[in-house]
């Protein structure tokens, strides 16, 4: 994984926060890449399958203009 990241072009990553998160965003930050970890907020609680619903989770923070607003 870490030869992915280094050899693609710097991008925004956004990644759920947990324990490894925070290794591997000091990790991907030093490949030139931006990396976002706030998503859990967004995660909807009263879904049966919570890797779908995490997943959203992480397009929907993704997707805010407030993130795209920091980094341009």
């Amino acid at each position: 994984m870490t030869k992915f990241f280094a050899n693609l072009e710097s991008c925004l990553i956004d990644m759920e926060a947990c324990g490894s998160s925070f290794h591997w965003a000091r990790k991907l930050g030093g490949f030139g890449h931006t990396v976002h970890q706030s998503v859990k907020p967004y995660v909807k609680i009263n879904r049966h399958d919570m890797a779908e619903a995490e997943a959203e989770a992480i397009c929907e923070d993704a997707s805010r203009q407030h993130k795209l607003d920091r980094i341009v």
